[in-house]
């Protein structure tokens, strides 16, 4: 047997999608999961009143205990992270009025602040601001109060923080910022807010991604606009070099990728495989992005690190209007990869006949042959492909051809228990 036309590392370097992914932090407050049986009376009680008890009967408890505010549990949650956490104002103030540490934190430095910031409770954030929290404490991920509001889209939270002075480009440990979190969760009015307060569009995490790849990648068009409108870069690479309009073409979004376009991107910047951003969209079978490509003036004929083109891609996944639009607009039908390897052995190996037909129809060399001596006809026949190996015969392939080790389309077929294909050839030669 010989190697599949279409070598498997290039299968590997195109197929994986562009994840940008981040994580964020776990919270730990909720009254579930905060009032523990190893607390004492007294402790389960201001906690339960924290979370959702009387104020005056707290109110009364606080009196008696003034230290009674000071109780945490194993994961360092005190009554008045929970009651932030709860949206409860009124008892934030009352325990702060009582001489809370309104700074606490529990193991995984998370503060109340963060606890009603993660979940956009305005009116505790604002409360815990009025006496005077630290706005800017980090979890241990180092995450912020303002990156979880960016995270969730509580935009008045963000408002909040941000007129507080939040550092509005604070860096978490994988290089993220607010408005990376925001751009990738799709909260406009949030990445509004940040632009505002002068966020800086061109910042990185640390696999190289910035906001606006965030947000092409996932579609959010509206957002790539206002942070291309605020001087983002379109041509900036991650580490493998995905740019912006690369991730858009291929993960289908096509509004974004003629954004990108009308702001400078590089239509045919590779990525460090040689990829461009016509060649994603013609694997992926993405035809209007295909179409904005080429009538943007990419070049069909340029190659991956492989020798790969546009066409290959197209014709191994049988994307039947993008090979008639790439044939049409230019795209060379013969040209072959390092190993030899061509469009029409692609199409043939895969059984993909109505786009054999096309590139046969294009004046495709039906009997050229990769380095191994392989033609199309090889390929169709070793696979099964009945109308595909019915093609290539009338279109005069010659069966009687073998391969490098002396094997032919019959033998492949026959190896494989291609009967079918196998009578069909020999009623050929007959």
């Amino acid at each position: 047997m010989f190697k599949q036309a279409y070598p498997t590392l290039l299968l590997m370097m195109w197929g994986v999608r562009v994840k940008y992914l981040h994580k964020s932090p776990h919270a730990v407050f909720n009254s579930e999961n905060t009032i523990s049986p190893n607390m004492c009376e007294a402790e389960s009680k201001v906690m339960q009143l924290a979370a959702n008890g009387s104020l005056k009967e707290l109110d009364s408890l606080l009196r008696k205990d003034n230290k009674a505010y000071a109780f945490a549990n194993q994961d360092g949650v005190t009554a008045l992270m929970l009651a932030a956490s709860e949206d409860r104002p009124d008892v934030v103030n009352l325990f702060l009025q009582h001489g809370a540490k309104s700074d606490g934190v529990t193991k995984d430095g998370w503060t109340a602040l963060m606890a009603a910031a993660d979940n956009g409770h305005s009116r505790v954030v604002k409360t815990l601001l009025h006496h005077g929290v630290m706005v800017d404490y980090v979890t241990s991920d180092g995450w912020t109060a303002l990156m979880l509001a960016s995270k969730h889209g509580h935009s008045e939270a963000v408002d909040l923080l941000l007129s507080h002075q939040a550092k509005v480009d604070y860096i978490d440990t994988e290089g993220m910022t607010a408005l990376m979190i925001a751009s990738a969760e799709g909260h406009l009015h949030v990445v509004e807010l940040l632009l505002k307060h002068k966020a800086n569009p061109n910042l990185v995490n640390s696999e190289g991604v910035s906001a606006l790849m965030f947000a092409s990648q996932r579609g959010h068009s509206r957002i790539a606009n206002s942070l291309l409108l605020n001087s983002a870069d379109p041509n900036i690479a991650d580490r493998d070099g995905v740019t912006a309009i690369s991730s858009a073409a291929q993960t289908g979004h096509c509004s974004t990728v003629k954004l990108l376009i009308k702001h400078g991107a590089m239509i045919d910047r590779p990525n460090r495989f040689g990829v461009t951003p016509v060649m994603f969209a013609s694997q992926e079978g993405h035809l209007k992005i295909a179409d904005l490509l080429v009538a943007s003036g990419a070049n069909l004929n340029k190659t991956d690190i492989d020798g790969c083109t546009a066409l290959m891609a197209a014709s191994r996944n049988g994307h039947v209007q993008i090979v008639t639009l790439l044939l049409e607009k230019g795209a060379e039908v013969d040209p072959a990869d390092d190993t030899g390897v061509t469009a029409l052995h692609i199409a043939a190996e895969n059984g993909h006949s109505v786009v054999v037909h096309l590139l046969l129809t294009w004046k495709a060399m039906v009997d050229k042959a990769t380095d191994e001596g392989v033609t199309a006809l090889m390929f169709a026949s070793q696979n099964g492909h009945l109308e595909a190996v019915r093609l290539l015969i009338n279109s005069s392939a010659d069966a009687e051809r073998v391969n490098n080790d002396g094997v032919s389309a019959a033998m492949f077929a026959s190896v494989n228990g291609n009967t079918n294909i196998l009578e069909l050839l020999k009623s050929k030669d007959s």
